[in-house]
């Protein structure tokens, strides 16, 4: 059942099932390419959400040492759906000027709006690449541009 003003789960999970079927190459270009064009928000995002944790006394083990290292281990494992809606299912408040303020969400958010758009773009584009030359898994009709009478 659709909701509204929620973000597309459909996408989301179809991202990450692309992201997942990638091969060794594509995955480890895709992931550089992220942590080249998303680093400084990744980090801003990384950085609320382990304040969030300390501040509700959550001890955190194995955690990335820092904002790129999530983004890899989100290339390799996927993203959450937290993550890719730009919206945390828990945050604590302050009040400010009379009203209630999110403690946590702004950097997440736009974040999360960088990364659907370069996943969106990144995918299509290996998508094209792969379709032109013919080459790699991600061919849809393992014919040059796809055209299955050519």
């Amino acid at each position: 059942m659709k909701i509204a003003g929620r973000k597309n789960d459909g996408a989301w999970y179809r991202t990450n099932k692309v992201i997942a079927h990638l091969s060794g190459d594509d995955r480890a270009s895709i992931t550089a390419a992220a942590v080249e064009a998303l680093s400084a928000k990744a980090g801003a995002a990384y950085a609320d959400i382990t304040s969030l944790a300390a501040e509700c006394g959550v001890t955190l083990t194995d955690l990335p040492p820092n904002g790129d290292q999530w983004l890899t281990v989100m290339f390799t494992q996927g993203i959450p759906r937290q993550v890719w809606n730009g919206r945390l299912s828990f945050t604590t408040y302050s009040k400010v000027g009379g009203k209630f303020k999110a403690n946590y969400q702004t950097q997440i958010h736009y974040f999360a709006k960088d990364l659907r758009r370069f996943c969106k773009y990144a995918i299509l584009g290996i998508r094209a690449v792969h379709d032109v030359l013919n080459a790699g898994t991600m061919n849809p009709g393992k014919l040059p541009n796809a055209n299955k009478n050519s």
